[in-house]
């Protein structure tokens, strides 16, 4: 049996000028991560990475860490399959969300706003997975997310020899579309499961030919309690 490990890109930047960068404490989560496979001997066969920055940042955080200790680290493969979908974008499209705190607000005022974001963004994500609010013009579906996801996880299968582990960076809608896929979930289901993956958490899949299984779900055992975080 093979196994991936998937995980979810270290926090982001929620608020500042550019999101898709990580964040101070997304920066240590990375660490944390590699420190963590590092003790735990994990050297990986392959190493795949979506396309944005947020997620190449966080395969980089272990790398160093890989690095430091010159231990094997293969040359990470982007793999665009593993990118996010347009859920915030969809939300922006829809007038349901108006952004009424500026940068720089005391820390109560940040995080209410951050809860009336994530409150409409809910609600609309929802509605579009359920078929019930359209995808504006140049977007990818729900229908498409998901079918997008599918054909990238057998593209991870297929690539892999057998008893290879395999590391994947990505972000938490993709993680629960894996979920999703491995178990047969519904995309209400995949999409209300996606709020819940942590930064920096692993994922673990067993497969073989004709076989992909989940093996665990949104560990965060390496990270301490004040690095669990969910944007």
């Amino acid at each position: 049996m093979s196994m991936l490990f998937l995980v979810r890109h270290s926090q982001a930047s929620f608020a500042a000028d550019d999101y898709d960068a990580l964040s101070s404490t997304g920066h240590e989560q990375s660490k944390a991560l590699g420190r963590h496979w590092l003790a735990r001997g994990l050297i990986f066969d392959r190493v795949w990475v979506g396309p944005l920055r947020r997620q190449r940042e966080t395969a980089d955080g272990v790398a160093a860490i890989y690095g430091e200790a010159n231990a094997p680290w293969p040359v990470p493969e982007r793999l665009d399959a593993l990118s996010e979908h347009d859920g915030p974008r969809v939300l922006d499209s829809s007038g349901t969300y108006r952004r009424e705190a500026a940068p720089g607000l005391s820390p109560r005022t940040a995080e209410s706003e951050r809860r009336r974001y994530f409150a409409a963004y809910q609600q609309v994500s929802r509605a579009w997975a359920r078929g019930e609010h359209p995808t504006p013009d140049g977007l990818e579906s729900w229908a498409d997310f998901r079918r997008r996801i599918a054909t990238g996880v057998e593209q991870i299968v297929d690539s892999a020899g057998r008893g290879e582990k395999v590391a994947a960076f990505t972000s938490g809608g993709v993680v629960a579309a894996v979920l999703g896929h491995a178990l047969g979930l519904d995309d209400e289901e995949v999409v209300t499961l996606s709020w819940r993956v942590k930064n920096a958490t692993v994922s673990t899949f067993v497969f073989s030919s004709g076989r992909f299984s989940l093996d665990s779900f949104n560990t965060a055992e390496h990270l301490p309690t004040v690095y669990h975080t969910y944007i």
